[in-house]
């Protein structure tokens, strides 16, 4: 396990490394070598410049509510990198993560002699396999709201959730790792006019289905500063922070 995280933390960690498209082809010929395990879950992406956690932490309610079996994947930095891979809310084991990150770096070495990986590519292969073993029904991804985030380089999400989002003049490349042609539902949280119009325009050009929630139907309880109680269309939810 420790050489796992000692080759990780050596690969370069910058998105234009991502840049080229190359990347996006070995992790989706190493998808094929692995048995295509991104295609066993049904993928969700959840985008945005804040407010991912919290989007995970209400989707993790509602799975673990109804008996779903979810993978969860976020590039945030841990104490611990396997904790970036959980399983039901639990990091995968060490064995499990070393098993995995070594199997991907033989496939790299033997077929792509001479480059080195980006650490998103590796990771987002450990990820998809790691759900794959576990037979989990849903994987969900945090990624960042960039074209080369290595996420879009899997299959097509069959739902996304797109959280804040502060630039109000959002670029159409932007736009293209936000709304996928083929995803049946984006699901967007209050933005700006400017960024709202852009995201519901995208969605009717791709044929993606546009959610929102009505902020009217939702009435705070009580904010402290571990948790937030909150009731919407008659449920009282109770989300941590």
């Amino acid at each position: 396990y420790i050489n796992a995280v000692k080759y990780i933390l050596s690969l370069p960690d910058n998105d234009s490394h991502l840049a080229d498209g190359a990347a996006f082809e070995r992790i989706r010929l190493v998808c094929d070598i692995l048995g295509s395990p991104q295609k066993k879950p049904i993928n969700v992406h959840i985008c945005g410049d804040v407010g991912k956690s919290s989007c995970f932490t209400m989707l993790e309610a509602i799975l673990s509510h109804s008996h779903n079996s979810f993978g969860h994947y976020s590039f945030d930095s841990k104490n611990d990198i396997r904790e970036c891979i959980s399983v039901n809310k639990k990091p995968v084991s060490h064995a499990e993560f070393a098993d995995a990150v070594k199997e991907i770096s033989k496939i790299y070495k033997l077929r792509f002699q001479g480059i080195t990986p980006h650490r998103g590519e590796i990771m987002i292969l450990v990820a998809a396999s790691c759900f794959a073993n576990h037979a989990c029904t849903v994987a969900i991804y945090e990624k960042k709201a960039i074209k080369n985030d290595p996420a879009n380089a899997l299959d097509i999400p069959a739902l996304s959730f797109i959280a804040p989002l502060f630039d109000r003049h959002i670029s159409a490349e932007t736009l293209e790792s936000l709304v996928h042609k083929g995803t049946l539902e984006t699901v967007s949280c209050l933005q700006h006019k400017e960024v709202y119009n852009a995201i519901s325009d995208t969605c009717a050009l791709s044929g993606s289905r546009l959610t929102v929630p009505i902020y009217s139907d939702m009435e705070i309880k009580s904010i402290t500063f571990l948790r937030t109680t909150f009731t919407y269309r008659g449920g009282e939810y109770s989300v941590r922070s």
